[in-house]
């Protein structure tokens, strides 16, 4: 779903609301407990409610046309949605929706007003690479929600359109089995066996001149094995998070070594090999609000007596 400026510019605004006025009043209305909560929310709105009636009323239509395709969305796929923008999921929001599953257009303001992943998408999303870029259009993508087995989802790295490493995806758990010779050997040749029979022909039609990709994927349980597209992502070393792979290993290697390095597919499908190579969530940053944190933080200085 496009997305306008106008929206984009009620993500940027600082603080998690609902784009309506009506929601905030009657947020307002729902808890009187929480006063400071609601003055915060009131004057974080105070931006948007500044604009002209006619640029107002266009906004809360195209909130409502955006709402509408949501619920419509959610009603035919039943099982909720996992939300994204052009680029970025919203997987730092974990502190406010744990397990990233929308069930209504509320969670799915809620989660990208909480995102700075998402963020990032309209602020800088090349910044490194390509300055000034800024794309031509935004979109609210959603995603059927299904329960995948995170030890499963693995991270490819295609080079001229040969895949040349795999990455355990979820690196913050130790999966024994994924470390076993003969399932790495399975997992090589089932993602190199998809990529050139499936993604490849598919991905020529649409995109010929980008080679180099990193590719997000899913791989079903036994028997079959089934591989599934999560996401595909550009070769951008500054944006893409090579997982157990150093990106200079990546960009130095030599396709002419690719039949070497596949008789070794263990060296190049990369899972966490014990339990002390475990990594923390790159997302364990995000987890707790910021004001929290600086409330944590006050406490700490009362309690010991610290004062600046």
């Amino acid at each position: 779903m496009k997305l306008s400026d106008r929206f984009i510019k009620y993500l940027n605004q600082d603080g998690i609301f609902q784009p309506e006025n009506e929601n905030l009043e009657q947020d307002n209305e729902s808890d009187g407990n929480n006063s400071d909560n609601d003055d915060d929310l009131q004057k974080q709105s105070q931006e948007i409610q500044k604009e002209s009636e006619e640029e107002r009323q266009i906004f809360l239509e195209e909130v409502k046309l955006l709402r509408s395709w949501i619920d419509q969305t959610l009603d035919e796929w039943g099982n909720g949605v996992f939300v994204k923008l052009n680029w970025s999921s919203g997987k730092d929001a974990e502190w406010i929706n744990p397990t990233f599953q929308c069930i209504s257009s509320d969670e799915v303001f809620t989660t990208l007003k909480s995102s700075q992943f998402i963020a990032h998408d309209y602020t800088c999303p090349f910044h490194e690479s390509i300055p000034d870029f800024k794309p031509e259009q935004y979109y609210l993508i959603l995603r059927r929600w299904h329960n995948l087995n995170l030890a499963m989802e693995f991270r490819c790295f295609l080079k001229e359109g040969k895949l040349i490493g795999v990455s355990q995806r979820d690196t913050s758990a130790y999966y024994e089995y994924l470390t076993k010779p003969d399932f790495n050997n399975l997992i090589w040749n089932k993602i190199d066996a998809f990529v050139n029979e499936k993604f490849n022909v598919a991905w020529s039609k649409y995109q010929s001149d980008l080679r180099n990709i990193v590719l997000d994927i899913y791989i079903d349980a036994a028997p079959k094995y089934k591989v599934w597209i999560i996401d595909i992502n550009p070769w951008i070393v500054e944006s893409v998070d090579p997982l157990l792979f150093k990106w200079e290993e990546l960009e130095d290697f030599s396709l002419n070594d690719c039949t070497q390095k596949q008789q070794s597919s263990l060296q190049w499908v990369r899972v966490i090999e014990n339990k002390n190579s475990i990594r923390p969530s790159d997302t364990n940053q995000f987890k707790v609000p910021t004001d929290l944190e600086s409330m944590e933080e006050f406490m700490r200085n009362v309690n010991n007596h610290q004062f600046s």
